[in-house]
């Protein structure tokens, strides 16, 4: 891999990190639903006028803009608002991996390995550590806002099941799937529904004060999570992915929960207790059983170890 790739990469898994601190920054000042639908307000327009749709079903890119959107964000967004640490919602929404693994094996009849359930396991354990379901800090996490979290790692699996679909969809007709054309045209039905929810939550009177007193901090923040977290990183993320292989780029992803962690430490003074730590050695232990188990095990098998 070229040292300026793996300088992108670290550059993404960065940004990914810090996009929970953003997110905690923009909270302050922009209501959750709100700054969901100001994210893919402008994610969608105006460059559904320059980049041509991904060549699936509608029904499939709308369910994943629903999934991620409507979604992911919009639980992430309420969790971190109701008193998730920013730096532990980065660890625990790579439960994701978990929820992919299951839905896929219910709904495309994907196998799950030995490995892979040793994975989940160790994810698991470290969830519940983090949350305090078991073990001291239960009182740390305010549990709604742990099951909100939880939920939006639950819908980022949904979209994850959905991509697949996308892909082989896509690959039926000649051609691989493009994902910056899938999350462009994927982000046009968001904002209507989310803009809907928002006001019938009753975020109106906060929304109209954004809009009629826009300050450095939202300004900034919905800059971030448009040009940096999302149009940015997920261009350099998917192009790494079309030249090396998925394989050698998801370890990249470890990098994201660390990242997240220290900038919360840094910008919100979050600390961590001492069960949350082990919690969250669980959950990377887990990912990396998850991602890179299987070679292991293939490894060990082809040289007799």
């Amino acid at each position: 891999m070229k040292k300026r790739d793996v300088l992108l990469l670290l550059t993404v898994a960065v940004v990914w990190g810090v996009n929970f601190t953003v997110i905690k920054i923009g909270l302050q000042s922009v209501p959750p639903l709100f700054l969901v639908f100001l994210r893919y307000l402008f994610v969608a327009f105006p460059l559904i006028f320059f980049v041509k749709s991904p060549d699936v079903s509608w029904r499939v890119i709308a369910g994943y803009g629903l999934c991620i959107g409507v979604g992911q964000f919009s639980f992430l967004f309420c969790a971190i608002r109701a008193g998730m640490p920013a730096g532990l919602a980065s660890v625990v929404l790579q439960a994701q991996a978990i929820f992919t693994l299951i839905l896929s094996s219910g709904f495309m009849g994907e196998r799950m390995g030995r490995i892979q359930i040793a994975g989940i396991m160790l994810a698991v354990f470290g969830l519940g550590l983090i949350g305090g379901f078991w073990g001291p800090g239960s009182d740390s996490i305010p549990t709604i806002a742990f099951l909100m979290c939880l939920m939006a790692a639950f819908f980022w699996g949904c979209a994850n099941v959905l991509v697949k679909r996308a892909a082989k969809e896509s690959e039926r007709k000649g051609a691989p799937l493009n994902m910056m054309e899938m999350l462009v045209w994927s982000s046009v039905f968001v904002p209507l529904p989310m803009l809907g929810i928002s006001l019938a939550g009753g975020e109106a009177s906060a929304a109209f004060r954004v809009l009629t007193r826009l300050d450095g901090t939202a300004v900034f923040s919905v800059l971030y999570l448009v040009v940096l977290s999302t149009l940015f990183s997920y261009y350099v993320w998917n192009k790494m992915i079309a030249v090396y292989s998925a394989g050698r780029v998801a370890p990249f992803s470890f990098l994201v929960p660390i990242t997240g962690l220290l900038s919360a430490m840094l910008v919100h003074g979050e600390r961590v207790a001492s069960s949350q730590w082990i919690g969250i050695a669980g959950v990377i232990a887990g990912l990396v059983v998850f991602q890179l188990g299987s070679r292991i095990q293939g490894g060990f098998a082809r040289t007799g170890t």
